[in-house]
């Protein structure tokens, strides 16, 4: 018989040929030529000599072996149970707790190949986007029913529930630039957002947290969309380009552009509050739970957290992977999860006293 509990038991994604970008300023100097450049500054005062200045150190990290043991490609971070959810190169979903303590993770039996994931706020819900079946929801309750379908659409690529659980944002490759807003109770499309101009395809999705509102960006657009949810209304056009991933901070006061480097503008206003790290190439990007800090992916295999008031880089965090895809905050702020292009998953616990 089936286990059919999410931890309990709970194709074809295209082939990501990223090649790994090392940047010089992403580079430690040895200590003994960092130092001997701090020095240089402060007798020549030489305006070039900060780049050499020693990053911070690294923390030690946990690795967690992935469940499917392929690379990973999206993931889903459940703060509620604790429990990390994973899509790989095949599109195989897997769960697993983030402390191993916990137990061993699960590969989860889904119809189709997987392309998206989200977890409701609840933690109750882990809803999955596919290629080649309709989207599906399955409950994390031990001993409840988990399978239900969602609404009847395919090739999803990305999906966001709103802050009450109650609404679900779908955009699919059949139907580009088209958000879908899908009541979970009453199974029926509530919104069909668009655009006279839409990109080929939607990269990143993200509801504010007070559910107001949703942003939305895509690969050939010139700009990040945002939305008025009650209304359908689109109510704002950031001129950004080259997004991957979006994040609102959690006041709602900021939004995270992220993809040649990452920009943090004002979602009601539309200025631009701080550019950081100009020209770095990265995949996705959070905020920690008190919205001080930001951490990023990098496709050179490095995580960086960076304060959010000054822009700076507090830590940078080798991920030993040709590429790091996403990251995610513990519930606490005092960990960062993160998934590699080698299936295993990282932890560092950033709850150190030497923390800047």
């Amino acid at each position: 018989m089936q286990d059919n509990s999410l931890v309990g038991s709970i194709d074809e994604l295209p082939t990501e040929m990223i090649r790994a970008r090392i940047r010089f300023g992403r580079r430690a100097l040895p200590r003994p030529l960092g130092r001997l450049a701090l020095l240089l500054a402060a007798a020549v005062g030489m305006p070039w000599l900060p780049i050499l200045v020693e990053p911070p150190a690294n923390r030690p990290m946990q690795r967690l072996p992935g469940v499917t043991g392929s690379a990973l490609y999206r993931m889903a971070f459940d703060p509620v149970n604790r429990i990390l959810a994973t899509i790989d190169e095949r599109g195989c979903v897997a769960v697993q707790p983030v402390d191993e303590a916990a137990g061993a993770g699960r590969r989860i039996d889904v119809p189709g190949f997987a392309w998206a994931i989200a977890f409701s706020p609840d933690g109750r819900r882990l809803a999955v986007g596919q290629k080649n079946a309709d989207v599906l929801f399955l409950t994390t309750n031990p001993g409840v029913p988990t399978r239900a379908s969602g609404p009847p659409v395919r090739y999803v690529t990305h999906l966001a529930f709103a802050p009450d659980g109650r609404t679900l944002a779908i955009a699919c490759a059949t139907r580009p630039g088209t958000i879908l807003i899908w009541d979970i109770e009453a199974r029926r499309t509530l919104l069909t957002l668009t655009h006279g101009n839409p990109p080929r395809s939607t990269t990143a999705l993200a509801f504010a947290p007070d559910g107001a509102s949703l942003a939305a960006s895509g690969y050939d657009s010139s700009a990040v969309l945002i939305w008025d949810v009650l209304s359908g209304r689109l109510v704002r056009r950031l001129a950004d380009t080259g997004q991957s991933g979006l994040a609102y901070s959690p006041d709602g006061r900021a939004l995270a552009v992220v993809g040649h480097g990452v920009r943090i503008w004002n979602p009601s206003t539309g200025a631009l509050i701080r550019t950081i790290a100009e020209g770095g190439s990265f995949s996705q990007a959070t905020f920690s739970p008190d919205g001080r800090r930001l951490a990023t992916a990098s496709l050179d295999g490095i995580a960086c957290v960076w304060d959010v008031a000054d822009g700076r880089e507090r830590m940078r965090l080798d991920g030993q992977a040709q590429v790091i895809r996403d990251v995610a905050f513990s519930a606490s702020g005092h960990a960062l999860l993160a998934i590699g292009s080698d299936g295993d998953i990282r932890r560092w616990d950033l709850n150190r006293p030497d923390m800047p």
